[in-house]
């Protein structure tokens, strides 16, 4: 089976062997025609992947490095090359059949662990959530050309990673899975401070294992922050899960996660 990969090194598998494109512009090359598979990727847009200010040569390289990429689909699987479609005067197009891409997997698996959360089919959005993040091998965008097309296309990727981050820790919270939760959390949390769910997820896994103390000290880290960094109040949802806190009601504790991951205020 042919495999596309562009979460994290660039790089496409298929019955003769694995080739990963270390070549920085061949890599965006391959990833931007991934990224719009089956479509038809204008020349002009290609070259802002490449460059910002595409050189003088930049048509030239381009049609280089499409020459070179063709090779490389060939040598992982016979006749893959031919999936790389000119399009005379227009642009390229990469064909791509489905489950052969990784982030078509990922947004796929992401979107139905979403449907499930809200549901509240815990244990289905927790395997999917771990599915979707078990496809990322590294940043997307890893090794590639720092332009605007790829900043932009990044961070999009990159906070729906951290959502599906922070599903999945919700999830885990509901099911019981409280052992690492606390430290996963508070990970999460000093890389994302200004992110709501993190902060209710350590609260509660805190009250959850028995230390309302902690739990109360984390909603007071909560309130300055948003007060010092932010100028506002802290999220509701974490006001209301400091009063059952309060009242060492943990059953409200698991009513306030569960309406905030279904949406319901």
């Amino acid at each position: 089976m042919v495999r596309f990969q562009v979460i994290g090194t660039v790089e496409v598998s298929g019955p003769s062997g694995a080739c990963a494109l270390r070549m920085p512009l061949r890599a965006a090359l391959l990833t931007a025609l991934a990224v719009e598979s089956n479509f038809c990727v204008p020349t002009g847009k290609l070259l802002s992947v490449l460059w910002d200010d595409a050189p003088a040569s930049a048509l030239a390289n381009l049609r280089t490095n499409v020459a070179h990429l063709r090779k490389s689909l060939d040598d992982v699987s016979p006749r893959l090359a031919d999936r790389l479609i000119t399009a005379r005067g227009t642009g390229y197009r990469l064909l791509v059949h489905a489950g052969e891409l990784d982030l078509v997997e990922f947004r796929s698996l992401a979107a139905a662990a979403r449907v499930h959360l809200k549901a509240g089919n815990v244990a289905k959005a927790c395997a999917q959530s771990q599915q979707a993040l078990a496809l990322w091998r590294g940043p997307f965008g890893e090794g590639l050309p720092r332009t605007r097309w790829l900043e932009a296309h990044a961070a999009g990727l990159e906070s729906m990673r951290i959502q599906i981050v922070e599903d999945l820790y919700a999830a885990r919270l509901l099911l019981g899975d409280h052992l690492q939760l606390s430290h996963d959390a508070a990970t999460l949390l000093s890389d994302e401070p200004h992110r709501e769910r993190p902060w209710l997820v350590l609260m509660a896994v805190q009250q959850l294992s028995g230390d309302s103390a902690r739990a109360m000290a984390t909603f007071r880290r909560c309130r300055t922050h948003f007060a010092q960094a932010l100028g506002i109040d802290p999220p509701s949802s974490s006001t209301e899960l400091h009063h059952a806190i309060l009242d060492r009601d943990d059953a409200r504790v698991l009513d306030i996660v569960r309406r905030d991951v279904a949406g319901v205020a």
